[in-house]
């Protein structure tokens, strides 16, 4: 299988040989080079010998891959990475006592990489999750190259090479324990309400399910909330990192390849976002492209896609633009009161000690919940749509939650779009403006001109980026937060004309029509799951649910921690 391949490197170190000689007319030093030529041919033929029979391929990207065995299990690698250099260095000397030199380390990659391109399979290559068949798998990141399967059945370890690549800021997972207790993880953060706390766990076991969109994770809270420590508490049970919290880049390339190299990006301390910032967050939440080029010399670009699980923490709501407010879940922090903190070495103690109690009580119940899904029937889904209905069956695998994590995710998503509002200087202006009216319809500079008076009135910024300057401008504006007005019972309607003239139509919206954007608390057609019946919106029939004795209520979790990890029996402390 490798003989061409061989010849193929040999025939490159010969020409580059040549050329080395040409010009040079001595007999005896062309006799010389001649040597050294078929000498570093022969070496390359080594190292063709020494790769064997390697699974060559490439990746989405278009770049080189391989497959190398390293002890008893499978690394996979793409083929600029240094451990394949290393891998071939180490095969050649093992075999030949001797080491060969650069030159024909670079002329066989080349060859290699060449055969992995033109001649390899395209296999698509995750971080940290994926989905193989009806499996999910999930990344342990340890040096033997362990991968979780999980299953409706439960979930096992296994190997699945073709499936999983690493970045430099990968870190291993704890090895789970079968039969843990997710709750105990609300031990470590100081959420104050019932619901956020439901979200927060349907949240962390949604981000194992691969190749579906994840909201957002937004923790706010003052100073002394623990945010950074909240932040680190859900990337170390989703996503182990070398370095936990990252910064925010100031170029696109960097954020691209930030977001590309790490599943669970954990942005700390924002106190705002640049408008190109958002959109980039927002392609990575939902599966966009992010063009970037491949290196700073050339004009060789490459388009990655990806769906990401992000963190981000600060003391005010960093996430203003109504775009990416849609895509994010906004969890509130309480400061920790002086008499209940730990010092850090204490804190991380205990959490390290629940742990693999955590993460083992995350795979069961993703497990569960996995049996569950196909029997979820839901109707009037909000964006968000793949998660909602797995946060449906996640929240069931807790207890039969279904019903309350919707209840809770709307009034979440209707909080969202009340910031989304307030932080959008037209949907401000609409809102006040259309206050008491059922109707108004006009042309785009009439309704810019209302606006502006409101503006003036009320003091909003018309200096603002998203401030239209002109009545066509305006019409794209309105474009934008359809949405976030829909959810507040406002209708924009554009495109309309009247003879010649384009025209802008507001309507009002019966409370009980409100489906999206942020619905009204008495909306019945929204949360279908709130008036299920046999013959309902929602449908769920499983056997028995063995985490159905672990419904989820402050209670319990609080009772779980301290039988796990107080040994005093009094109530936990929330530290950080």
């Amino acid at each position: 299988m490798m003989k061409n391949e061989g010849k193929k490197a040999i025939a490159v170190v010969k020409v580059q040989q040549k050329k080395k000689s040409n010009g040079r007319n001595n007999a005896g030093n062309d006799d010389k080079k001649n040597t050294e030529s078929d000498e570093k041919a022969g070496a390359a033929k080594k190292v063709m010998d020494a790769a064997g029979d390697l699974p060559f391929f490439h990746d989405e990207e278009g770049q080189p891959c391989v497959v190398i065995p390293v002890n008893s299990h499978w690394e996979t690698y793409r083929m600029k990475n240094r451990n394949v250099r290393r891998w071939l260095n180490r095969q050649y000397y093992e075999k030949y006592r001797t080491l060969p030199s650069s030159e024909i380390i670079n002329s066989v990659l080349s060859v290699l990489e060449g055969k992995a391109i033109f001649d390899g399979l395209c296999h698509k290559l995750s971080f940290r999750v994926a989905k193989q068949g009806d499996a999910f798998l999930y990344d342990v990141g340890d040096k033997q190259w362990r991968v979780i399967e999980i299953t409706p059945s439960g979930w096992r370890f296994s190997d699945h090479p073709y499936v999983f690549q690493r970045g430099s800021n990968t870190a291993a997972q704890v090895e789970p324990v079968r039969g843990g207790d997710i709750r105990l993880v609300l031990k470590f953060l100081n959420l104050p309400k019932e619901g956020d706390k439901l979200l927060l766990l349907v949240m962390i076991v949604a981000a194992l399910v691969p190749g579906i969109p994840h909201p957002v994770l937004l923790f706010i809270g003052e100073h002394g909330a623990a945010k950074s420590t909240s932040t680190k508490v859900v990337r170390r049970l989703v996503d182990p990192a070398v370095a936990e919290l990252l910064s925010l880049p100031n170029k696109p390339d960097d954020m691209a390849l930030l977001l590309h190299k790490n599943y669970c990006p954990a942005l700390d301390n924002l106190d705002s976002l640049q408008g190109w910032q958002s959109d980039i967050l927002c392609r990575a939440v939902s599966g966009g492209g992010i063009e970037k080029r491949r290196l700073y010399t050339d004009d060789d670009e490459v388009i990655l896609k990806f769906l990401r699980f992000i963190i981000l923490n600060g003391i005010n709501p960093a996430v203003t633009r109504p775009d990416l407010i849609d895509r994010t879940t906004c969890l509130t922090l309480e400061r920790i009161p002086d008499e209940n903190r730990k010092q850090e070495a204490d804190f991380w103690a205990e959490f390290d000690q629940a742990h693999p109690l955590i993460f083992g009580g995350m795979l069961d119940t993703l497990s569960s919940a996995m049996r569950i899904y196909p029997s979820v029937k839901l109707e009037k889904l909000p964006r968000m749509a793949d998660f909602c209905k797995w946060g449906f069956a996640i929240a069931e695998a807790l207890g039969g939650k279904g019903n309350e994590f919707f209840k809770a995710y709307r009034e979440n998503i209707s909080h969202q779009n009340k910031i989304a509002i307030e932080n959008h200087p037209v949907a401000s202006a609409i809102k006040v403006f259309f206050d008491g009216k059922s109707v108004w319809q006009g042309r785009p500079s009439d309704l810019l001109t209302e606006l502006e008076k409101v503006a003036a009135e009320e003091k909003i910024d018309m200096k603002a980026k998203s401030w239209p300057k002109a009545a066509h401008i305006l019409t794209r504006r309105l474009n934008a937060i359809k949405t976030n007005l829909m959810g507040i019972g406002i209708r924009i309607i554009t495109g309309e004309h009247t003879g010649d003239n384009r025209m802008i139509r507001l309507e009002e919206v019966k409370q009980n029509s409100v489906s999206s954007g942020g619905p009204p608390e008495d909306d019945p057609d929204w949360l279908a799951a709130a008036n299920a019946s046999d013959e309902g919106s929602v449908k769920s029939s499983v056997s028995p649910n063995p985490m159905s004795d672990k419904a989820f209520d402050a209670t319990d979790a609080n009772n779980a921690v301290s039988e796990s990890l107080n040994e005093s029996g009094d109530e936990p402390d929330w530290i950080r």
